[in-house]
């Protein structure tokens, strides 16, 4: 929404939405001008708000990168370290999350640690450049960022139906994208990551 009121008069001011583009006087706005699914637009609905109230509540796109960065900071950290709690608290309860690859997401935040944890025992060394970011950028609810990320396979990596590959000793590198959906406790709702899982295969020696 632009063109807040002025105390030397009523301005005009245009909202865009599900409904469509209207315009009214900013001093007619009331949170009921607003329509009730705004829940998809702002955050704040989160917390049973509506109409104007809820626009106001959410995070600024710099309190989005702290909470990024200092994620993926506890992710560099690894498991173990007193920073991995950081890594735990930043995903929901029952987050969401997708990996290339995986015909369906991960459930759950006690899941997303195992499958982390087991991350880290195929790469120990894995690491992600996140300061600063080669990408970042917050939009509403959402942040997307962009990372150079390193590792060597130097432990085994198991595979479907029980079967383990024996560690290679290869390195990757490659670029790692995040795209994550945050509620209003700074929480991960949703998180999408995308990397090139078949140039990973083939510069660790595995296809």
């Amino acid at each position: 929404m632009t063109g807040p009121q002025s105390a030397r008069g009523r301005r005009k001011t245009a909202i865009r939405g599900p409904v469509g583009h209207v315009r009214v006087h900013a001093s007619n706005l009331t949170a009921v001008d607003l329509p009730e699914d705004t829940g998809r637009l702002y955050p704040g609905n989160a917390r049973g708000l509506k109409g104007r109230e809820a626009r106001d509540v959410g995070m600024k796109p710099e309190e989005l990168s702290e909470l990024m960065q200092t994620l993926d900071d506890a992710w560099n950290a690894g498991p173990g370290s007193p920073l991995w709690e950081t890594f735990k608290k930043r995903h929901k309860e029952d987050v969401t999350v997708y990996w290339p690859g995986q015909p369906d997401p991960t459930k759950g935040r006690h899941n997303h640690d195992l499958e982390a944890v087991e991350f880290f025992k195929t790469f120990p060394d894995n690491h992600l450049i996140n300061r600063p970011y080669k990408i970042f950028f917050a939009a509403g609810n959402h942040t997307c960022s962009v990372a150079d990320f390193s590792g060597t396979m130097k432990g085994p990596m198991k595979m479907g139906g029980g079967k383990v590959i024996p560690p290679t000793g290869k390195a990757f590198h490659m670029e790692f994208c995040t795209i994550a959906t945050w509620n209003d406790r700074g929480e991960i709702t949703e998180e999408r990551l995308f990397y090139d899982l078949v140039g990973l295969m083939k510069q660790i020696g595995l296809s």
